[in-house]
């Protein structure tokens, strides 16, 4: 392959990704699917993400090692005591501390209204909180939508049905509190992170996750 064609190549799978990503203008990201290059992005820039929830399944033979793969060996640190800009759905200021911290294990869903894989995956989500939110394990989502967002992040729990509790906030804030409590630098949405009930971090994950996994992950403690 010469100069030019690689650089071509390299351009088109960015230009794919950010399109995937983003969203924003989904001909110009069916056209360029075409050519294959979708495929060369997620093998590139999502190594992790599989198709359908079954293919992610059959890959793991153990879920509880695939998971904390995941998990920083700094991950365990406690942060000080810090106040985050957090809010409830009827505008309360809220400190996380007190929904991780709540003798059950948490997993928390970092989401956004425009994310197609938090769009997609929610579902499982709210089905893994109605079965087992009554004995250990419950879900916490956290927008990132900020202010200006928040009608359409109300939005995509009115449309999903979301039976969690749900907080709000500027992706800044998330991402600081994301880098406070892991060390680990903000990726994107969907993230996820499990908390054990004395609330210390026992793994996390940016991308696709199926819910059944965690739920193996949990039980395997």
């Amino acid at each position: 392959m010469n100069f030019v064609s690689l650089m071509y190549s390299h351009s088109l799978v960015i230009t794919v990704y950010f399109c995937w990503r983003t969203e924003l203008n989904i001909n110009v990201f069916k056209l360029l699917t075409q050519s294959g290059a979708f495929v060369a992005m997620m093998l590139i820039a999502q190594p992790n993400y599989a198709t359908t929830e079954e293919s992610s399944d059959t890959a793991i033979e153990t879920p509880s090692e695939e998971v904390t793969t995941q998990v920083s060996a700094s991950a365990e640190i406690e942060p000080e005591k810090i106040t985050y800009e957090l809010f409830d759905f009827s505008d309360n200021a809220v400190q996380f501390d007190d929904y991780i911290k709540a003798k059950q294990w948490t997993v928390v869903m970092f989401w956004a209204s425009n994310c197609h894989i938090c769009n997609v995956e929610v579902q499982g989500f709210v089905k893994l909180h109605a079965e087992k939110s009554d004995n250990n394990i419950r879900v916490l989502g956290i927008s990132i939508d900020g202010k200006a967002k928040k009608a359409d992040a109300q939005e995509f729990i009115n449309i999903h049905g979301v039976n969690f509790p749900n907080l709000i906030g500027e992706q800044e804030t998330i991402a600081k509190l994301y880098k406070d409590y892991t060390n680990e630098n903000w990726v994107g949405t969907p993230t996820y992170v499990v908390f054990s009930p004395s609330g210390k971090i026992m793994a996390q994950r940016a991308g696709m996750l199926p819910p059944k996994l965690i739920v193996r992950f949990i039980e395997n403690q």
